[in-house]
């Protein structure tokens, strides 16, 4: 990690970054002048090893490219404002009440004068990458007139989907020797904005309709041509990146309702593509969602957005808490 350099600015007067979304996740409030009154407190805020991701099988997910902290007073006034390229900052606020919000690996946030106006911010998918997800916390403390520390705990504002295996495991004489070969594994219906604070409902979509085209970097892996037999699963595992969807399936007869997130296999039979699309249940912030096993055991769908026959795939989900590790075993 490199060593923080830090900017500091008395209100926020950061150079507005491109693809920030302004769209109200709550009510605006009436913004404050970020002018202090009272002493300056000198406040070292940093981001604690035990709220960072230790997930040993993806690299870098846990990675601080960039540390923005807002400091609010309990009317939601700015206070304060500091940005650096670690995960520790020093930031100079007034004494006493305050809350501190940390926004790692956002794009710079600008023209914020309360904490209203960065609770209306969105962001988008696409400013994530495998090794710069974008994490939020907030911490509150009551500052004295003396050099003050404080801690903040972050989340990730995305949700981790990934496949480990996929098994050929058709049944009928005509198919029981036919290969599978395996063309590419993407995440479809994907909500594509989130809020940095508090919850809201996603207001903008990826991949819908069964595309592939959107966030590739994060929500697909093509052109991987690999053949599955019998006695040759395919075992590499695939790890995709989305924000919360809280439809856990489809709306019935309304495709512009949220529409449930979805795996998607693509695959090549006898010189047909086939897909096998798998509801991932409502999508929650910070949780991992591990498809431990795909059978395949018939034809899929020629249309990747339309569900398969029952019984041509055998799905197990598995959903755990990104950071403690509490998991639930669900069978689709």
């Amino acid at each position: 990690m490199m060593n923080s350099k830090i900017k500091k600015t008395a209100g926020a007067v950061m150079t507005m970054a491109a693809s920030v979304l302004l769209l109200s996740c709550e009510k605006e409030q009436p913004g404050h002048d970020a002018a202090s009154a009272g002493e300056k407190v000198p406040v070292e805020v940093s981001i604690p090893e035990t709220a960072k991701t230790r997930v040993t099988d993806v690299g870098n997910e846990d990675m601080i490219n960039n540390l923005q902290v807002f400091v609010f007073r309990p009317d939601g006034a700015l206070d304060a404002y500091a940005m650096a390229d670690d995960s520790r900052l020093v930031i100079e606020c007034t004494s006493g009440q305050k809350e501190f919000v940390a926004v790692i690996n956002a794009p710079q946030l600008t023209a914020i004068q309360s904490r209203s106006q960065l609770a209306a911010m969105r962001s988008d998918l696409s400013h994530n990458s495998v090794s710069g997800l974008v994490m939020t916390g907030t911490a509150t403390k009551t500052l004295s007139s003396v050099e003050e520390s404080v801690e903040i705990v972050v989340s990730r504002l995305a949700a981790r989907v990934s496949v480990s295996k996929i098994t050929n495991a058709f049944s009928a004489p005509g198919y029981a020797s036919t290969p599978i070969v395996l063309k590419a594994i993407y995440i479809s219906n994907v909500a594509a904005d989130a809020c940095y604070l508090d919850s809201g409902q996603p207001t903008k979509w990826y991949n819908t309709g069964g595309s592939k085209k959107d966030c590739p970097a994060l929500l697909c892996d093509d052109a991987l041509n690999a053949g599955i037999t019998k006695s040759k699963p395919y075992t590499t595992p695939h790890y995709f990146y989305c924000y919360a969807n809280p439809a856990g399936s489809d709306s019935s007869g309304d495709s512009s309702s949220p529409q449930a997130t979805r795996l998607v296999i693509e695959t090549q039979i006898r010189n047909v593509t086939y897909y096998y699309p798998v509801d991932i249940p409502e999508i929650a912030a910070n949780h991992t969602y591990d498809v431990k096993e795909v059978k395949i055991t018939r034809l899929g769908s020629e249309d990747p957005d339309q569900m398969v026959e029952t019984g041509a795939v055998s799905v197990t989900i598995r959903i755990k808490d990104w950071d403690t590790g509490h998991t639930t075993e669900i069978t689709i």
